[in-house]
């Protein structure tokens, strides 16, 4: 990837940030497993 500007480069940055900071199959595998051990 590139920019072509600093500014670009930034926003860049800081979207992939914000794409990685919230996961919502992460979410889901957590529901499951907290689901999973009060079924037990």
């Amino acid at each position: 990837m590139s920019a072509s500007t600093e500014e670009d480069k930034l926003e860049w940055i800081q979207r992939l940030k914000q794409s990685i900071s919230h996961n919502p199959f992460y979410d889901i595998l957590i529901q499951r497993k907290n689901k999973a051990s009060t079924n037990r």
